[in-house]
Order: C-alpha cells, then sequence, then structure tokens
C-alpha cells in the first residue's frame, strides 16, 4: 500500500462526529496482518481520546461554546477540504474516486462509538434547549426602512391634521370677524339714520364704517365721500353758529349808570338804595337788543338741524346786514353766513338716505 493510500480522504458532511467516524474508520481500516495486541492498544488510545474530546465537549456545552466550535470547525474543514480536492483534481483523480477505493472509506463505525456520539449529542441537546425556549408566538422579521416611512408617514399626517385644525379655527375666526363687522356696520348705519343725532355724530359713524376691512372698492369710495360730506356740513354749521354769535355780541345793550342821588342821612341811603334809577335804553337799542336775541335763537336752533324758514331767514339777515352797516359806518360788510341753508339740507339728506339704502341692500351686509 502506497504513502497516498495510507492517508484516509474525507468527503460528505464535514462535521466534527464524521471527522471522529472517520478516524475510527480508518484506524479499523489498518491491515489485518498487524497482531492483535498492537490492533487492541490503538483502539484503546482512540477510545481514551474520544473520552477526553467528551469531557471537553461537555464543559464547552456547559459554558454554551460547543456549538460556535463546532461550527467554526466545520467551517475550517470545509476549506481543507476544498484545496484538498483541487489539488487531487490537478493531478488527474478526484476524491471521490480515490475514496471509492479505499476500503476504509467504506469502514462502519463500531458500537462504542456510536453509544459514545449518542451521548455527546444529549448533552448538546440538553444544555441547547434552556437558551432557545421554542414559544408559539411567530416573530416576523422587522423592515426598518419599512418602520421609518411608517414613522414619516404618521408625522405627515399628523402634520396635516395639526394644518387642517389651524385652517378650521382660521376660517372660524374669519367668519367671526366678519359676523362681528356685519354688526357694525348695522349700528352705524342705524346711529345715521336715527334723526335723534346730528351732523357730529354722522361724520364718526361715516368715518368708522369707511374704515371696515371687508367693504369693496365702490363702497369705501361712497363711505368716504359720506364721511368728507358730513365733515364739511359740520365745519360749516359750527362756523355759522359762531358768526351768530360774534354778531349777537355786538348788539348787546350798554349798561347805564344809576342817576338816583344817595342822601346824607344813613336811613334815607338805605331806602333809596331799594330802588335803581337809570336811563332808558333809545328805540335804536331795543332794536338792536331784539336783533340779537334773535341771531342766538337762530344759532341754537342751527346746532339742532332745526333750518329756519326761507323768508325769516331772509329778514333776519337782511336787519343783520343793515345794523352791521351802521356799525361799520355804512362800508360793505361780510356776514359770514348763507343766504339759504338749502344746499345743506340736500347734503344732510344724501347722507342719511345713502346709510338706509345700505341697511335695506341685502340686509346691509359688506
Amino acid at each position: 500500500m502506497s504513502e497516498k493510500e495510507d492517508k484516509p480522504e474525507f468527503q460528505g458532511g464535514n462535521s466534527g462526529p464524521r471527522l471522529t467516524e472517520a478516524v475510527i474508520a480508518a484506524a479499523e481500516s489498518e491491515p489485518s496482518g498487524n497482531d492483535e495486541k498492537s490492533s487492541s492498544g490503538i483502539l484503546k488510545f482512540f477510545i481514551f481520546l474520544l473520552i477526553v474530546i467528551a469531557i471537553v465537549a461537555g464543559g464547552l456545552a456547559s459554558n454554551g461554546q460547543l456549538i460556535p466550535m463546532l461550527e467554526s470547525a466545520k467551517t475550517t474543514i470545509n476549506e481543507k477540504l476544498a484545496i484538498l480536492n483541487a489539488s487531487t483534481e490537478s493531478d488527474g483523480f478526484t476524491l471521490g474516486e480515490q475514496t471509492a477505493d479505499d476500503p476504509a472509506s467504506t469502514a462502519s463505525p463500531t458500537p462504542e462509538f456510536e453509544a459514545l456520539q449518542n451521548e455527546l449529542d444529549a448533552e448538546a441537546t440538553a444544555e441547547q434547549t434552556p437558551e432557545f425556549e421554542q414559544t408559539d408566538t411567530l416573530i416576523e422579521p422587522v423592515n426598518p426602512s419599512s418602520e421609518r416611512v411608517s414613522e414619516l408617514l404618521a408625522t405627515i399626517d399628523g402634520l396635516r391634521n395639526e394644518i387642517g385644525t389651524m385652517e378650521s379655527s382660521h376660517r372660524a375666526l374669519r367668519k367671526q370677524m366678519h359676523e362681528q363687522q356685519q354688526e357694525n356696520l348695522q349700528a352705524r348705519l342705524r346711529w345715521i339714520t336715527d334723526p335723534a343725532n346730528r351732523l357730529p355724530q354722522l361724520e364718526l359713524a361715516w368715518s368708522e364704517i369707511s374704515k371696515l376691512p371687508d367693504l369693496s372698492d365702490n363702497q369705501r369710495k361712497t363711505a368716504s365721500q359720506m364721511h368728507s360730506m358730513a365733515l364739511k356740513s359740520t365745519h360749516a354749521v359750527q362756523s355759522w353758529q359762531v358768526e351768530l354769535n360774534n354778531w349777537a355780541d355786538k348788539f348787546a345793550l350798554p349798561e347805564e349808570k344809576e342817576i338816583t342821588v344817595k342822601p346824607e342821612y344813613p336811613w334815607l341811603a338805605w331806602l333809596a338804595g331799594q330802588f335803581h334809577l337809570r336811563r332808558a335804553p333809545t328805540a335804536e337799542a331795543l332794536k338792536l337788543a331784539k336783533l340779537r336775541d334773535r341771531l342766538l335763537e337762530s344759532g341754537r336752533l342751527l346746532s339742532l338741524e332745526k333750518w329756519p324758514n326761507q323768508a325769516d331767514w331772509l329778514i333776519l339777515r337782511n336787519d343783520l346786514l343793515l345794523a352791521a352797516s351802521k356799525l361799520n359806518n355804512a362800508q360793505p360788510v361780510e356776514l359770514g353766513l348763507p343766504e339759504d341753508f338749502s344746499a345743506m339740507q340736500r347734503d344732510i339728506e344724501s347722507i342719511r338716505s345713502t346709510a338706509a339704502k345700505w341697511a335695506e341692500g341685502k340686509k346691509g351686509e359688506i
């Protein structure tokens, strides 16, 4: 038998127990020409070696290191066998052919080896059972990318919900603001159409209406025009009142001095002091005093927007113009008063009627 035939080759499972089986098979495949004593000694040596291996394997199994070591050994043997197959194929024969011709590869393991191998497998199984408990719950593989996508989608949905909530709140706020503006508009329009309110109140109401944010361009333009008209009318009425009061002050009766003589006796002086004796005003002074009273009354009526009759106003204005000419030595005088109040009445009517139309049209909505 050649040197190449004395070295057994291995093929198949490439595991630790099979390696041992191959070693024993190789030992049992020795030529029958050896003496019985030498064969028995070799067998005892291998059995002793297997017992040592079993002890070591038991220690490794108790520490949970047996399975990793077997896996490492399996990997190493696979690598060696791959290298060996490559080298044998390069020489013109394969590992399978050699092992087929070699009777050592067909040898069966001994009963002692099988019993020892079964014992080692039982110990390895007993060590693995507490660590890997089988449960009825199936654990599905987790895809990290899917979880990340799910988290992102959940975040996007949360943001969309928040945006939707904010938009709903914004719409509700806009609706409340619009309703509040409608109430303000209706209140101002009622204020303008109320006959008890005067030009200053009308001017203030139109000023507030023109500043409402929801007005259209035409509505804002109309409101600004009404505000300007009311402001102009208010200033005109105030200036007429001032002129009437100034002219009335010029026609006040002069205060006459006492003409009563004081007696020398105290008791008679007290009696004389109970009476007042002054010079009587002239007819011209009385006429100017009456004119003064008429001017003051006209100014009071203008503040109430109670416009005088056209005929009565012309008479009053002519009397004032005559009296002012005498005071100014017949020089031309500018009274600062209108000849009639028709233009003022038309402006006020336009201011109130526009507010009434707004209140009636679409219930005064903007």
